[in-house]
Order: structure tokens, then sequence, then C-alpha cells
């Protein structure tokens, strides 16, 4: 029973260290066969740039943009802070 009750919290902490909430930057990395700028246009969310992994980009988190509807789409969206923002983004030219 203890175990159990170290898995839930151990889950719980889990999600609650990667949600993202609106307003905030994320990465959104490309698990599946989706593209993530096609994805997060189709949304709405703000591209900011290309990220470091192949196949991901930043963007702005907006209020309709879920974790699961990502992973649904083959997408991994992880929380990024502002400061780690700027050296995740690729410098361009």
């Amino acid at each position: 029973m203890i175990r159990l009750q170290a898995l839930l919290v151990l889950a719980s902490l889990c999600a609650a260290l990667t949600a993202t909430r609106p307003g905030c930057d994320g990465v959104l990395v490309r698990l599946g066969d989706a593209e993530p700028a096609a994805w997060a246009s189709l949304r709405g969310e703000r591209l900011l740039g290309r990220g470091t992994l192949p196949h991901s980009i930043i963007i702005r988190v907006d209020a309709r943009a879920g974790q699961w509807e990502a992973l649904r789409a083959g997408l991994l969206l992880l929380p990024v802070s502002h400061a780690v923002c700027g050296t995740l983004l690729i410098k361009e030219g």
C-alpha cells in the first residue's frame, strides 16, 4: 500500500512540474509524425523560434493548448522559463 501511495505522489509531482500555464513559454518536441509548427499554428500559438532539439520549436503557450492534446498528436509540450528560453532558441543569421 505504501508503494502505491509513493507512486501516486511521484506521479502527481511529475505532473505538477511539467504542467504548462497560459502565457508561459514551452518547448514542443516531435515524438511521432506530427509537425510541431503546424500543430501550434492551427491552435493560434505564438511561434518564438526553433529549438535546439531536432524537430522542436519554442512557443508561447495559449490557454487553449494542452499537453494531452499535444501527446495525442504525437508531440511533447514542456514548460520552459523565460531565462532558459533564450538559451534554447537557435541563433539565426
